[in-house]
């Protein structure tokens, strides 16, 4: 039998909250996350320059901290898409920010609220 995250690329996720958008920003993205209830499955709408790309991801936390995440997607056409926003999910909207600075990539998340999330 396969290992059941095989095809998983893992992450180490950092996050901090930050007060301001740094000088640097490369592009920005529109994000819209459906977490599709009782599931580790995520949509995701992302618009950028005009185009539109969509995705079903699917999370496993690794170990005890929450840093380590394995992931994987997959792309949707516009009907599989359809299919499953029919779904129950919970929203999120935000507009990532691609930063670089002193040599170093990151994106700032900024959510409807004002929070921003740079990682």
């Amino acid at each position: 039998m396969h290992h059941p995250l095989k095809y998983a690329q893992v992450e180490r996720e950092r996050r901090y909250l930050v007060r301001e958008i740094p000088d640097g920003v490369l592009y920005v993205q529109e994000i819209e996350d459906a977490y599709i209830e009782g599931t580790r499955l995520r949509l995701r709408q992302v618009t950028s320059q005009g185009e539109v790309t969509r995705k079903l991801g699917h999370k496993v936390r690794l170990g005890q901290g929450p840093r380590e995440v394995a992931s994987t997607s997959l792309y949707l056409d516009d009907a599989e898409w359809d299919r499953l926003c029919t779904l129950p999910v919970h929203r999120v909207r935000k507009r990532r920010h691609h930063v670089v600075r002193d040599g170093h990539a990151f994106a700032v998340d900024e959510f409807p609220d004002g929070t921003l999330l740079a990682e």
